[in-house]
């Protein structure tokens, strides 16, 4: 006899990605043996049964509001209309608006589902192991670290009764486990307890299990056999005593034969992407490889069953880490990076023996690390190198002061615009580059009077209410050369930074500061106005000195900031960004490209005094006229 049971979730947008179960190898708890999860469901397995956790569809999504500004709603962008005539803007004066509360919690359910009198010498045996391996380094306790982390597509369970055997897979992204019940054997032996749901009940033919945050409906069970290569249908349902649930075969079936119970499971308060996750950054390497950097939220094992309990109370959310194949056909390792608290990745980089760098944020205080420079408070910037198989951390470097480090103004949009935090994405910017000789740079921002800067840098104190901060770390990523503030009177942040070889480098992103450190003989020495405006900085790589410093603005008052920055092999400077007003056209033709729009792209001589060109692209919209 087989009987098959499948699990699927309720979804607007059918995913027919097959399921893997992944081996425990110390990352969770010893009781689990592989775990696999199912549109906000995660579901452990275990030598004689399962634990299905669950969590509230509409804490989702108040905490990927609270997070990211929406949750999994289109993206709306409102522009008025040509005669709408806002307040002017005034860059900001250091204190940021009230924080709209703490980060919400997500109430979970979780319970256990059991063999009763199964044999407790079942052996379990994976099939269909994946390529692809993942390592776990989850907080700083290295005995809980896991790697080369296989993964499966099935999962058989070989004399879970006599006779019986089990086999968990997926079909069409359902979680199915047939009960394979072979001649000879009683279906009458297999009974499933339920213990940690709130109540339990047959409707209609279907088992309803309740939990706090909703039912789990099992439909109804299908039975068959094959008998000379026809499947044929054997009736069976449901049997509930309690919080015992069996199968009641009521039709005739040949005992010779193997037989089938098939019903399905819709977990119906659920729905969305399995495994909710968010895409940071990515990246490349010289083979053509890429990786993309996110964060993962990961339920975690319950510790206690059938609890209403803040699933993500402890640790909101921890980097996941993805390297796939030049085709994007193989996943070739991935990886969890993360403490008990909430982390953000920022930006990738490899440098030229495959080893990744990763920048980014944490509120953990075991956040893996080697070393750590500056006392820890709020937010801090976190600075990590693993191998290049994925395998193991070569250095990890924490860098933090007293307040929040790694963030810009806030740590989500959630209250919407403010002096530098203009676009989606803005509160978590930041990049890192690695040079020739394998030495890491760092542009960022912090909120900290007591940023650990190192001696003789160009900019020594916090000068406002936010500075931009720039570091030079060693090849091992376990300690800093040096780093140094970046910053005027009020909000400044670092968002991205090129390298001249190994002489120097230009750092580029937005300041509300009129007396940012600029240089005289540049092309724009003086504050444009309006709420911020971009910033083009050249600094020496001993970072003692900047060379030339100029302000990037529209004609008339408005915000505008700089997000990306390259160099060409002449020196030149590229930089591209957005402008809220009228930004500078120059045109190498009477018919070059402009599109009056929000975006711009710019080309200045390497010392930074003049455009070779300049325009605007992307939607076009009136507001924008030539100068």
């Amino acid at each position: 006899m087989f009987t098959g049971r499948s699990a699927q979730a309720q979804q607007q947008h059918a995913n027919f990605t097959p399921l893997n179960f992944i081996e425990n190898k110390g990352q969770w708890d010893k009781d689990v043996i592989y775990r696999t999860e199912l549109d906000g469901a995660a579901i452990f397995l275990k030598k004689t049964g399962f634990t299905f956790l669950m969590m509230n569809q509409q804490d989702l999504w108040s905490l990927n509001e609270y997070v990211h500004g929406h949750s999994h709603r289109s993206d709306t962008v409102y522009v008025p209309k040509s005669n709408f005539k806002p307040a002017p803007a005034q860059p900001g004066n250091g204190q940021p608006p009230p924080q709209p509360g703490k980060i919400p919690d997500v109430r979970g359910h979780a319970y256990n589902v059991t063999f009763l009198n199964a044999n407790p010498d079942v052996q379990i045996a994976p099939e269909k192991e994946q390529d692809a391996k993942s390592s776990y380094f989850i907080g700083n306790d290295r005995t809980k670290w896991a790697t080369g982390v296989g993964s499966f597509q099935g999962v058989n369970y070989n004399s879970l009764y006599s006779g019986i055997d089990a086999h968990v897979y997926s079909e069409g992204s359902q979680l199915k486990y047939d009960l394979i019940v072979h001649p000879g054997a009683n279906p009458d032996n297999i009974q499933m307890v339920y213990e940690g749901a709130t109540g339990m009940e047959l409707k209609k033919g279907q088992l309803l299990v309740h939990t706090s945050v909703g039912d789990v409906i099992e439909q109804l069970p299908f039975a068959y056999q094959y008998i000379n290569n026809q499947r044929v249908t054997v009736k069976v349902s449901y049997r509930l005593n309690g919080n015992k649930l069996g199968f009641k075969i009521s039709g005739e079936y040949n005992a010779a034969y193997p037989l089938v119970i098939d019903p399905i499971y819709v977990f119906s308060t659920v729905s969305g992407a399995r495994s909710d996750n968010w895409g940071f950054t990515a990246t490349y390497d010289d083979a053509g490889n890429l990786y993309g950097g996110g964060i993962v939220f990961n339920p975690g094992y319950p510790i206690t069953t059938g609890a209403v309990q803040s699933v993500y109370g402890g640790g909101q959310f921890d980097i996941a880490i993805s390297k796939f194949n030049t085709n994007g056909t193989r996943l070739v390792y991935a990886t969890y990076m993360g403490g008990s608290g909430v982390e953000q990745p920022h930006s990738l980089f490899v440098d030229q023996q495959g080893n990744l760098v990763i920048s980014g944020r944490t509120t953990s205080s075991d956040y893996p690390n080697t070393n750590v420079k500056g006392t820890r408070g709020g937010w801090d910037i976190a600075i990590t190198k693993i191998n290049a198989t994925g395998t193991a951390i070569i250095g990890s470097l924490i860098i933090a002061g007293g307040g929040d480090d790694g963030v810009n103004m806030r740590a989500d949009r959630q209250a919407g615009d403010w002096v530098l935090l203009r676009n989606y994405g803005d509160d978590a910017r930041s990049e890192v580059v690695v040079d020739n000789a394998g030495y890491i740079y760092v542009a960022s921002c912090t909120r900290s009077t007591d940023f650990p800067v190192t001696a003789g840098v160009f900019q020594s104190t916090n000068k406002g209410s936010q500075d931009g901060v720039i570091m030079k770390i060693n090849p091992l990523c376990q300690d800093l050369v040096w780093a140094s503030y970046l910053g005027g009177s009020k909000e400044d942040a670092a968002y991205v930074i090129a390298l001249n070889g190994l002489n120097t480098l230009y750092v580029a992103g937005g300041t509300a500061s009129d007396d940012f450190p600029v240089t005289a003989g540049t092309i724009y020495p003086q504050y444009r106005g309006g709420v911020c405006d971009g910033f083009i900085a050249h600094i020496s790589n001993d970072g003692r000195n900047i060379i030339q410093s100029t302000f990037l603005g529209s004609d008339n008052p408005a915000a505008d900031q700089v997000y990306g920055i390259q160099l060409d092999k002449n020196g030149f400077v590229y930089v591209m960004g957005t402008t809220e007003g009228a930004w500078p056209i120059i045109q190498i033709s009477a018919n070059g490209y402009n599109e009056n729009g929000l975006q711009f792209i710019s080309k200045l001589q390497a010392n930074l005094s003049a455009f070779v060109y300049s325009t605007t692209f992307g939607k076009r919209r009136t507001l924008v006229s030539f100068p």
